[in-house]
């Protein structure tokens, strides 16, 4: 259920990640934290436009542990 979930977000939110990384400016945060991130795909689209960001996921467990590393 679980990767059902993460791929149903993942299509609905992309427009909105591309929106937000066009409208905010995270120039000069080094490390950005995600609280109830899910799976990491919004905190892995900033941390791809801002490379020498670090970046911090939290949320349940068993919902960080589909998160792939990178």
């Amino acid at each position: 259920m679980g990767p059902i979930f993460d791929a149903g977000m993942g299509s609905l939110n992309f427009y909105e990640t591309a929106a937000m990384l066009d409208a905010y400016d995270f120039t000069g945060i080094n490390v950005l934290a995600d609280i109830g991130g899910g799976n990491g795909s919004l905190l892995s689209a900033v941390l791809a436009r801002y490379p020498n960001m670090k970046g911090i996921l939290f949320d349940l467990g068993h919902v960080v542990g589909r998160a792939k590393e990178s």
